[in-house]
């Protein structure tokens, strides 16, 4: 996972060829990044966006705020189909740890989660571009637990930010996101017998496990997500961007087979996305 925005923006530039013009909008999430300026602020200087290109920080999402924040532009695009926006994503986990927090959701904060910067071009459907995606964006959807907050979050203390971590949050999964994702897939008159792949966000060995149960996966559907995890850990929203990189480079994925994209995160939600391979 590449660690400069800098660098992620270079990358999309010069292998997409756009027309920096083209970029309407830029929106940055992050949890663990937070600044003033946002960050999507201070990468403006770095390149020659027109001044009248938007701006959307995204806050707060925790590990949904990948997904999320792809859903949330895609709408943007949806309303300006000639327009191109780009979604940065920025997590800094390792700077949560509290040297003084001796629970055991500090020790396994620390262990589970990493640090990574990713990018993501989107495109309108009338952009010139549109015709080359690697993915559409069909449907999405976003779902709201009650009551949940204190699942999985952050506390603003003295020191910085001090971790809240459940250990109920794969029983989460397992009791609901089965029926959240046959939900939306029925709404869209799709079963999930015609999904192919899953581009998951990796939240952690127990939230994997209880992701195939809930689906009636075989552990080898969300290969990608177990490798992310293996060599990142979980990168918070940053994770899913890899997920979906590594889909796009080693994945062999029909035209028009149709996957889910989806990621979990405070307080606690679950954001979907219906993709099809172009």
């Amino acid at each position: 996972l590449n660690f400069s925005s800098e660098e992620n923006i270079q990358k999309i530039l010069d292998n997409s060829k756009i027309d920096i013009n083209d970029i309407g909008l830029i929106a940055s999430a992050t949890t663990t990044g937070l600044a003033v300026p946002s960050l999507e602020a201070m990468i403006m200087n770095h390149f020659p966006f027109s001044p009248n290109t938007l701006r959307l920080p995204l806050f707060g999402l925790g590990c949904l705020a990948g997904v999320a924040g792809i859903n949330r532009v895609n709408d943007y695009l949806t309303g300006h189909p000639t327009q191109a926006a780009i979604v940065m994503v920025t997590e800094l986990c390792s700077l949560t740890y509290q040297f003084e927090d001796k629970r055991v959701a500090n020790i396994i904060g620390t262990s589970l989660f990493g640090d990574g910067s990713g990018a993501v071009l989107l495109v309108g459907n009338e952009h010139p571009m549109a015709k080359s995606a690697y993915f559409e964006i069909l449907k999405t959807e976003s779902i709201f637990y009650p009551n949940t907050e204190r699942l999985m979050g952050w506390d603003i203390i003295k020191n910085g930010f001090q971790i809240n971590l459940s250990t109920d949050i794969p029983s989460l999964v397992t009791e609901h996101v089965g029926t959240n994702i046959d939900n939306f897939l029925n709404k869209n008159k799709i079963t999930r017998e015609k999904i192919s792949y899953y581009i998951a966000h990796p939240g952690g060995p127990k939230v994997l496990d209880a992701l195939c149960e809930t689906m009636g996966l075989n552990r080898d559907k969300l290969a990608l997500s177990w490798e992310s995890l293996k060599n990142y850990g979980n990168t918070s929203a940053t994770s899913v961007i890899n997920v979906l990189e590594q889909t796009i480079i080693s994945a062999d994925i029909a035209s028009n087979s149709l996957g889910v994209m989806m990621a979990m995160g405070p307080a606690f939600s679950l954001e979907l996305s219906l993709v099809r391979k172009c």
